[in-house]
């Protein structure tokens, strides 16, 4: 499934940041489809943050946990470890506190999300003024 990062007008005016920067935060991006996770990288590094990248559930959970990423975005459908394994390994984990906000298009049910131990839902396609208002209310707590 592809979606469309539809960036707002500021998005041009930005300066795209390619190398990690330990003053900058941290996101921690676990998504499947090349072409998604291409357009969250680009959307962090314009917005000033670092990009942590991990393909499939399994992988997620490791970075969550080595790389202590500031927010964690989770797709749901992943292949190895869905998105709901995953969730439920990080938060048995050390990096049990750190938030993680699902971001899908399969899955639409809010309350059901939270209840399982999502911090938060934004649904796909994804807006992005939407997402760094939640990243950077999530990243500060």
């Amino acid at each position: 499934f592809f979606f469309v990062l539809i960036p707002p007008p500021r998005y041009h005016f930005r300066k795209r940041v390619d190398t990690m920067d330990s003053d900058r935060k941290t996101i921690l991006v676990v998504e499947d489809d090349p072409q998604n996770m291409l357009m969250f990288r680009e959307f962090l590094g314009i917005y000033g943050y670092n990009a942590l990248c991990a393909g499939n559930g399994e992988e997620g959970v490791l970075k969550a946990v080595e790389g202590r990423p500031d927010v964690i975005l989770m797709d749901i459908q992943l292949p190895v470890l869905d998105g709901f394994g995953a969730l439920e390994r990080i938060r048995g984990s050390e990096a049990a506190s750190i938030p993680v906000i699902a971001v899908t298009a399969h899955f639409h049910d809010r309350e059901a999300l939270l209840a399982s131990g999502f911090d938060d839902f934004i649904p796909k396609p994804v807006d992005l003024d939407a997402l760094n208002s939640r990243i950077e209310f999530y990243s500060t707590k």
